[in-house]
């Protein structure tokens, strides 16, 4: 069995009268820019690049890069509350607790219903999607590395049932 305590983490401190860049992959930014790349970025406060490898880099101040960070948050915490509310996984009960950069999930669920449903999305298949959610988050922070520590736990026992670091 694996603790679920969430790991120690560095708080995210964004400094407003700092710059900062963001590199992430092009398709991150092509989907949603209908073409235009330079006006899409004007359009929310940043400039953006391509890079020679295919990435974009987006640059900008520290006001527009919080409320970017804020803005990605939120859709992610209504990602993991659909997860709990769609029906999708009727095991999960709740979001037991999450770190602030989303590198550490908790899910609780009902183990029994777990085992007594027929054909269900495994608990890989839900580690998976959460996992995918946090490292989505993350490519947009200035950490070097992204990582996301997945854990789903029993709701009534707290044991351990499934647990998976993800990386890039």
């Amino acid at each position: 069995d694996f603790d679920t305590t969430r790991p120690t983490e560095k708080p995210t401190k964004v400094n407003a009268n700092k710059t900062y860049k963001i590199k992430v992959p092009s398709f991150f930014v092509e989907s949603a820019a209908g073409g235009d790349i330079k006006k899409y970025g004007a359009t929310f406060g940043y400039d953006i690049k391509e890079e020679n490898d295919g990435s974009m880099t987006m640059k900008m101040d520290g006001a527009t890069y919080s409320l970017m960070l804020s803005t990605i948050g939120m859709k992610i915490m209504v990602a993991l509350g659909e997860i709990v509310d769609s029906g999708e996984y009727p095991y999960v009960v709740k979001l037991g607790d999450y770190s602030e950069d989303f590198s550490y999930i908790l899910m609780l669920v009902n183990a029994d219903k777990y085992k007594k449903a027929g054909k269900q999305p495994t608990y890989q298949e839900l580690s998976d999607f959460i996992g995918m959610l946090g490292l989505y988050y993350q490519q947009f922070t200035v950490e070097e590395e992204n990582v996301c520590q997945v854990v789903i736990a029993g709701s009534k026992s707290g044991k351990v049932l499934y647990k998976e670091v993800y990386t890039d």
